[in-house]
């Protein structure tokens, strides 16, 4: 996942915003592969 989407560092600092940064990276994600099966 991080290398398809050229992720390649957390932007926040601590690990409840890094949890909240890989939640969004991980919907990102779904979402593209939901829109390429429709």
């Amino acid at each position: 996942m991080k290398q398809n989407m050229n992720f390649k560092r957390f932007m926040l600092i601590g690990i409840d915003k890094v949890n909240v940064e890989i939640g969004l990276i991980a919907m990102a994600h779904n979402l593209k592969k939901f829109s390429s099966a429709i």
